[in-house]
């Protein structure tokens, strides 16, 4: 799948708009607004040989990649006196698998591939100033991060390829742990930042790097502190929407919010554990980003004896007094599955097959040990049953 995102350059010069970086931002960077970028569906574009002559090409801009291709394909807009000079893109594949983007330029009548460099503005922009243009971002596979090609502006409308800044200029320390930059780059894109204590483990073992500052998501940057702890909520507003996002095993998931019952998380792979709420005698359970009626509960949910016990005190009232070593028995605990389901089947007479699956299961499993106790099944009890 191709997406499309038009930019036009002659558009830029007029609308930009110049603000102060923040103290706690890189001071030397300019924070220029950039021009929203929109997606439509396309398809595959088609490069033909370059009818123009050599001495035409050679006047063209430098940031063209190869001159000797112009670039013919129904998902560009018509290149003509008018959109001189615009600057387009292609986004080839999609959120979920990754994409990468390819650069164009309307030059002389004609489309041309273009390096990235292209979508760096000089309007506005003195020597020193960074561009971060978005080239390729990486799907669930790759935790979905983005990546850029960095510029540094070099004067006389010339950019050279940098490395660009890796931090935002505020020292990093013990004393400032948690707090959080970010780097506005001459084209609007902006990177966010926090202060962490960073040890990560490999094969050889566990590396400590010490306080520094660590490449994070818009929401880590808004949301996340030294307070924060599993259940909390958070909101911000973000290019003109507000986001509302759910703290739980570790990360934040973006949600819904009731009034009544609280987050949902819209992602359905989120890690929320079979989420129930009841309100008004009614009992709901998360899905998608909504809350829906039920009449399938979790038994901890509406059991007596929860009332003022821990999960891990629930879970094992019910496990047998009297047990052989190695017997297998179910905490109280469950997860509940509420789904109407319609499974698109052709068959031979072409109809389809609606059904609908509910059930409970035990969260958890015990086995009775040699010291007469009970603990949670492990995966090696597992394969001992498995081999036998």
């Amino acid at each position: 799948m191709f997406k499309r995102n038009h930019v036009s350059v002659l558009a830029m010069l007029a609308s930009f708009l110049f603000f102060t970086a923040c103290s706690d931002d890189a001071g030397s960077n300019p924070m220029l607004v950039a021009t929203e970028s929109s997606a439509a569906e396309s398809s595959s574009s088609e490069v033909i040989s370059n009818p123009v002559s050599s001495s035409e090409v050679a006047s063209s801009s430098s940031a063209i990649s190869n001159l000797e291709k112009i670039v013919v394909t129904t998902q560009l807009p018509k290149c003509d006196a008018l959109n001189e000079g615009a600057v387009d893109s292609l986004w080839n594949g999609d959120a979920k698998y990754g994409f990468s983007i390819s650069y164009y330029k309307c030059e002389k009548g004609n489309w041309y591939e273009a390096e990235p460099v292209v979508a760096c503005d000089t309007a506005g922009v003195s020597v020193g100033d960074l561009c971060n243009v978005h080239v390729s971002e990486g799907g669930f596979y790759c935790c979905g991060d983005r990546w850029g090609k960095c510029y540094e502006y070099a004067g006389n409308g010339k950019w050279d390829e940098s490395d660009c800044l890796k931090a935002p200029a505020k020292e990093c320390n013990a004393e400032n742990e948690w707090d959080t930059g970010k780097i506005t780059y001459s084209n609007g894109y902006t990177e966010f930042y926090q202060c962490l204590h960073f040890v990560y483990s490999n094969l050889d073992g566990e590396h400590d790097e010490g306080i520094l500052w660590k490449l994070v998501d818009e929401v880590v940057y808004n949301c996340t502190t030294r307070k924060t702890v599993e259940g909390d909520t958070c909101s911000f507003e973000s290019q003109g929407e507000m986001h509302y996002y759910l703290f739980e095993g570790g990360y934040w998931y973006e949600s819904n919010i009731d009034p009544k019952l609280g987050a949902c998380p819209i992602n359905e792979n989120a890690y929320y554990g079979q989420r129930f709420k009841e309100s008004d005698s009614a009992f709901y359970y998360c899905d998608k980003g909504k809350w829906m009626p039920t009449k399938l509960i979790p038994q901890q949910y509406t059991d007596p004896r929860k009332k003022g016990l821990t999960d891990e005190e629930y879970d094992v009232l019910d496990l047998p007094k009297e047990a052989s070593v190695n017997d297998r028995a179910a905490g109280l605990l469950e997860d509940c599955w509420d789904k109407d389901v319609l499974l698109a089947q052709k068959l031979e007479h072409n109809s389809d097959i609606g059904f609908q699956y509910s059930y409970c299961l035990p969260q958890n499993y015990y086995r009775y040990r040699e010291d007469g106790t009970w603990t949670l099944e492990t995966s090696d009890d597992e394969m001992v049953d498995y081999v036998q």
